[in-house]
């Protein structure tokens, strides 16, 4: 039980970071509501006090940028980027390279496919772009 709360906790985590990027958040949230209270009268006149005002769009907020964040893993540019991080990176060249002689040793030739795709950039010895 404790281990699914955790997963999904941390999934959520991820999914608003996605939304809304790092300490850009808290930044983002405590400036737009300060704007928002002080400038538009309707929502000074409505909550009245700021905290009421907070506890009413922070939540909001949250909701918002979990979603937009879930949508952006799922649909967005969010797998664009994990490829383009993957085929850079020399930890993933050092760990594909590793899997295709894995794939070598137990002859998979599945393995060594998928392992090719992302180790050519290393085989190569150079950079390409």
């Amino acid at each position: 039980m404790v281990k699914i709360s955790l997963r999904l906790a941390s999934r959520a985590r991820q999914y608003v970071t996605r939304g809304h990027a790092g300490i850009g958040l808290a930044v983002s949230v405590i400036n737009t509501c300060v704007l928002w209270f002080g400038l538009i009268p309707f929502v000074n006149t409505t909550f009245g006090k700021l905290r009421w005002f907070l506890l009413a769009f922070i939540p909001t907020y949250l909701c918002f940028t979990l979603a937009f964040g879930y949508w952006d893993m799922k649909k967005g540019t969010y797998r664009h980027e994990q490829a383009v991080a993957a085929q850079w990176s020399p930890v993933y060249q050092d760990m594909f390279y590793c899997f295709k002689r894995i794939g070598e040793r137990l002859g998979d030739e599945e393995i060594r496919s998928v392992a090719d795709r992302w180790t050519a950039r290393r085989q190569g010895g150079g950079d390409s772009a």
